[in-house]
Order: structure tokens, then C-alpha cells, then sequence
């Protein structure tokens, strides 16, 4: 394929995504692609390297978590080789009415007329705000521990700060406390999930910056 076609198809890769439809997605990578989302798995449950079936486990996540899926733009790609790098704007509500609104840039290297692997980098302080500070907006149902289908997930902004369960009678169940409180890059906190505070572990993160090409 020419530079040109990888472009093209690059941006079809996006128009797919804001159509929401993810087989058309998954279509135009190879088997063996792989994905690498910046940041610390203990922040960001996102975060890490990804094969083709744990994309499509993600990205029917965060459709979830969204009310009409996420729209994204096109603002200006380059290609050299089988490579391109492209930025892109998103779009989207959250279904608790959060918005998100994300700045990315990829870069996209292409073999034998497919994804081969995709690198993203993004703007970590909204992706901090939006996704660690509004939990329950996205946490997985099946990752609670009250059994309760309609329990939320809560964090509580600031160095001291509770992360805890809260079911519909109104129950909470503490998970943890913020030990430090530094975004976009920063946050420390005790976790305890599923045990006795006594047991809980603690974990410092670091976010990632954003990076542009």
C-alpha cells in the first residue's frame, strides 16, 4: 500500500469507531496486532498492551460506558513508510451525563494492508479527571463485591479521600483511601478490596504524560 492508502485507511479506522461498529474495527487489523494504551494498570484498568480479543473486550467496555458512543475526528495525520501518525479528537457522554472529551495522537504502522500495531498517547489530566474520578461511570458490574448489580463505585477526590462501594440501600464498602493526590500524574492510596482494612496494600502510581509528534 502507498503512504496515501495508509492514510485512508487509518481514517477509516476512526469513522468506524464513531459508527461504533467494532468488527468493522477489528477487521482492518492483522491477527497478531497489538495495541499499547499508556498509563498504570492500578489507575487505569485500560491501561497496558493489547492483542485482538482484549480489544475487543475493551472497546465494548467503554461503548458501554458511553450513551451514544464516542465520536471521533480526524485533525491531521503524516505517513512515511508503513507508518502514520495521525491526531484525533473524541467525542462523547458518559452514561452518568460526564462528558468526555479527549485529545489523542496515534501511531499506526501498517503490514501487509492492515493494523499492525497502534501506540496512543492522550491528554492523561482529562483522562484522570474523567475516568478516575468518576468510577462508577465505567468500573466493570462484575468487579464488585456487595453483589449488588446497581452498586456504585466512589472515589473521593483529594489526599484523604475514601474509595468505597455503595450499594442501593445505601450500604458503603470501604475499598481503600487516598494517600496522595498529584494529577494528571500522580495518586498514591491504600486498597483493600474484598478485605480487612488491616490487609491493605499500598500503591503509589505515576501517569504518563501525554506525548506529541
Amino acid at each position: 500500500m502507498t503512504t496515501e492508502q495508509n492514510k485512508l485507511r487509518a481514517a477509516e479506522l476512526f469513522a468506524r469507531f464513531t459508527a461504533s461498529d467494532i468488527d468493522g474495527v477489528l477487521a482492518l487489523m492483522k491477527d497478531d496486532v497489538t495495541w499499547r494504551i499508556p498509563g498504570k494498570p492500578e489507575l487505569t484498568p485500560a491501561a497496558g498492551v493489547y492483542d485482538k480479543a482484549r480489544l475487543r473486550r475493551l472497546f465494548q467496555r467503554m461503548l458501554a460506558a458511553l450513551k451514544d458512543g464516542l465520536k471521533m475526528t480526524v485533525t491531521g495525520s503524516l505517513a512515511e513508510a508503513d507508518c502514520v501518525a495521525i491526531e484525533v479528537e473524541s467525542s462523547g457522554n458518559l452514561q452518568n451525563g460526564r462528558q468526555y472529551r479527549q485529545q489523542y495522537h496515534f501511531l499506526i504502522t501498517f503490514r501487509d494492508g492492515k493494523i499492525a500495531s497502534v501506540r496512543e498517547y492522550l491528554d492523561t489530566h482529562h483522562a484522570f479527571d474523567v475516568w478516575t474520578t468518576r468510577l462508577e461511570a465505567w468500573w466493570p458490574k462484575g468487579h464488585l463485591t456487595s453483589g449488588d448489580p446497581d452498586a456504585v463505585v466512589v472515589l473521593e477526590p483529594g489526599q484523604g479521600g475514601r474509595i468505597y462501594e455503595r450499594t442501593t440501600d445505601g450500604t458503603e464498602i470501604d475499598w481503600g483511601v487516598i494517600t496522595e493526590w498529584g494529577p494528571p500524574r500522580r495518586l498514591g492510596y491504600t486498597w483493600h478490596i474484598g478485605r480487612d482494612a488491616g490487609q491493605a496494600t499500598e500503591r503509589l502510581t505515576h501517569v504518563r504524560r501525554s506525548r506529541r509528534r
